[in-house]
């Protein structure tokens, strides 16, 4: 009987094409929109992917995600150093700043300044360039996924930032944040210069804890102090996400794509498997009258849906494997993830579409009459 079963789905070419189709759908879609979800969850933490020698991320108290940076006074870096349990704290800037290409063009771009002693925060991988010559005045190293934003700009070139000369001394690479803008190091003083509207202002404070000291201790400390707060890397990573999820159109837009593909599969699947079943009755009948159980019809049902939903499943989950490819391209416009839940992930859009499907036609299989046969 299970023989025939499966002879009946792969004979009716037509009905079984439709029905991948609308299971690889809702897989492909549902998929592959939370693959590009996660990976734009994981761009929105910017800097928090590469600088893990700080324990601590003091931040201004309004702050709500690392690409969303609340200026403070640069007198809260003397009170974190002298917070117990601090083995050291460095500053950090982040601006948001239009450059003047040496064209004549204009772009957004993001400056961040680091300490120029210690240069803790910067990039984790060096293409060009020394960073020592972040020590030299008006320099500033270009991350290189930036460079289609400003085409033609490199060592040597001259850009402006509000109206202030600084020279490209390398290239290096990094994570940047969800806004996709350029991105420029400098030291803190190069950064003053530029724009002098942070004098005395601070983005971020890395902090480092003595060997042995709680973390939520320090932490706690720190929160008491006015107008700044602190966080773990990790704690500070979910914040970020959760603003992009809940604070932002972000989640709500891939949410909403990937349920309409769930949707939108759900339905084509289960006509196609509808429309099956009722080509079928008279077969299902013929078993009827031969003597096959209830029990042999539904496992037969069940059999055929369960075939064509991991048939359905592996077609979708490659599709939607393979489209996330170019988004793990280091300068990708649209990055993306694709973890290994994400396979149990989808099969729940699968299971869905053949469960909907197999309740629909198990009530026309098992009520069907030998009589139909000779109608």
């Amino acid at each position: 009987m299970d023989r025939i079963g499966l002879r009946m789905l792969f004979g009716s070419r037509g009905r079984y094409a439709a029905l991948i189709f609308g299971l690889s759908i809702a897989v492909f879609l549902s998929t592959q929109q939370v693959a590009i979800l996660l990976g734009v969850l994981q761009r929105a933490t910017g800097p928090l992917q590469y600088i893990g020698v700080a324990d601590l991320w003091v931040v201004s108290r309004e702050t709500s995600s690392i690409d969303y940076l609340r200026e403070m006074h640069d007198r809260q870096l003397m009170r974190v150093r002298s917070v117990a349990g601090i083995e050291w704290a460095e500053p950090m800037i982040a601006v948001k700043v239009v450059c003047e290409q040496p064209g004549g063009g204009y772009c957004n771009v993001h400056l961040i300044g680091l300490e120029r002693s210690s240069k803790i925060g910067k990039p984790p991988q060096l293409i060009e360039g020394d960073f020592a010559h972040l020590d030299l005045p008006d320099t500033v190293f270009l991350e290189v996924s930036g460079r289609k934003n400003l085409p033609g700009v490199g060592i040597g070139d001259v850009v402006h930032f509000s109206g202030h000369r600084a020279r490209i001394v390398g290239t290096c690479r990094a994570r940047t944040g969800i806004e996709g803008r350029p991105v420029f190091f400098t030291s803190i003083e190069n950064a003053r210069r530029f724009v002098p509207a942070v004098e005395h202002r601070l983005s971020i404070i890395l902090a480092k804890l003595k060997l042995g000291a709680d973390a939520e201790a320090v932490s706690r400390a720190i929160r008491k102090l006015p107008d700044i707060t602190a966080f773990r890397a990790d704690d500070f990573r979910w914040t970020s996400m959760l603003y992009i999820v809940l604070q932002t159109g972000i989640g709500l837009n891939f949410t909403s794509t990937a349920l309409l593909g769930f949707v939108v599969g759900v339905v084509l699947a289960s006509a196609a498997f509808y429309q099956f079943t009722t080509d079928h009755l008279p077969y299902f009948a013929l078993m009827r009258a031969v003597g096959a159980r209830r029990t042999t019809l539904v496992r037969i049902v069940l059999g055929q849906a369960m075939v064509a939903g991991l048939i359905g499943y592996g077609i979708g989950i490659g599709l939607a494997g393979l489209a996330t490819l170019p988004g793990l391209a280091p300068d990708a416009m649209l990055t993306s993830r694709f973890p290994w839940p994400l396979l149990l992930f989808g099969m729940v859009p699968m299971l869905a579409c053949i469960g909907v499907g197999s309740l629909i036609n198990l009530r026309r299989v098992l009520r069907v009459e030998p009589a139909i046969l000779f109608q």
